[in-house]
C-alpha cells in the first residue's frame, strides 16, 4: 500500500497534470473492479484483497479530486475571460423572445450551454449527471466544487468528467435541486425528463440557448 500510495507524487514528478493523475487512478479502479468480477481461473487473488485495492485506490481519488481543485479553478478563470460578458447575456435575455413555454428545458439549455462553453464536455455527459453526483460535489464556498460524472460514453478511454463550480454556480444547481423535487422527486438525473429518464433532447435546448444568446 505505502507504493500504491506513492504513485502521485511519482506521476507529478514525471510532468503529468493533475487531471491526467485522476485519470489513471480511476482507469486503475476500473482494471480493479472488472478483475474481481472477473477473475482469471488460477488467480490467487482473493476478493477481500481486491476490495482492500479498491478502497485505497478510491481514497487516493478522493484525495487527488480535493487537491485538482485549485488547478480546475485556474483554467476555468483562463476559458472564462473568453466567455460573453455577464452583462450582455443579461440584455440578450430583456430583449430576445417572448418567453419559451417550457421554462425548465430553457434552463436546460442555459446551462448546458455555458457548462459545455467552458470545458467542451458533449451534452451526453451533462445528461448523464446524477443527482447524488451534484450533492456530491468536493469541496466549498472558498475553494468551489468539483463534480465528478462517473457515466458517460467515452468514460473506459477518458475517465471520470469533471465539472468545477464556483461557489454561486453550485447555488443555481442547488436552486434546481430544491426545485425539481417538486415534480421528480425519485428521478435520479439531474437533467431530468418528467418521467424516469434523462432529459433526451439536450443538443436541442443547448441549440435553442445558443441562437438566443446570438
Amino acid at each position: 500500500m505505502p507504493l500504491l500510495k506513492s504513485c502521485p507524487a511519482v506521476l507529478r514528478k514525471a510532468g503529468l497534470a493533475p487531471t491526467t493523475i485522476i485519470l489513471y487512478v480511476g482507469q486503475a479502479i476500473s482494471f480493479v473492479e472488472y478483475f474481481r468480477a472477473t477473475p482469471p481461473k488460477h488467480s490467487r487473488i482473493t476478493g477481500g484483497q481486491t476490495v482492500v485495492v479498491i478502497r485505497e485506490l478510491r481514497k487516493l481519488l478522493k484525495d487527488l479530486n480535493r487537491t485538482v481543485l485549485g488547478h480546475q479553478a485556474m483554467v476555468k478563470q483562463a476559458k472564462g475571460k473568453r466567455l460573453v460578458p455577464r452583462e450582455d447575456l443579461a440584455r440578450g435575455h430583456r430583449e430576445g423572445a417572448p418567453r419559451d413555454p417550457k421554462p425548465r428545458y430553457r434552463f436546460f439549455g442555459y446551462l448546458a450551454a455555458y457548462l459545455s462553453a467552458i470545458y467542451g464536455h458533449r451534452t451526453g455527459v451533462l445528461t448523464r449527471m446524477r443527482v447524488k453526483e451534484v450533492r456530491a460535489a468536493i469541496g466549498g464556498d472558498d475553494t468551489g466544487y468539483l463534480i465528478n460524472v462517473m457515466e458517460h460514453k467515452t468514460v473506459r478511454k477518458f475517465g471520470t468528467a469533471q465539472i468545477y463550480l464556483e461557489a454561486e454556480e453550485y447555488g443555481w444547481c442547488r436552486t434546481w435541486l430544491r426545485l425539481r423535487a417538486r415534480t421528480v422527486p425519485t428521478n435520479g438525473y439531474f437533467f431530468s425528463s418528467l418521467g424516469r429518464g434523462e432529459a433526451k433532447d439536450m443538443a436541442r435546448y443547448f441549440r435553442g440557448a445558443w441562437s438566443r444568446w446570438g
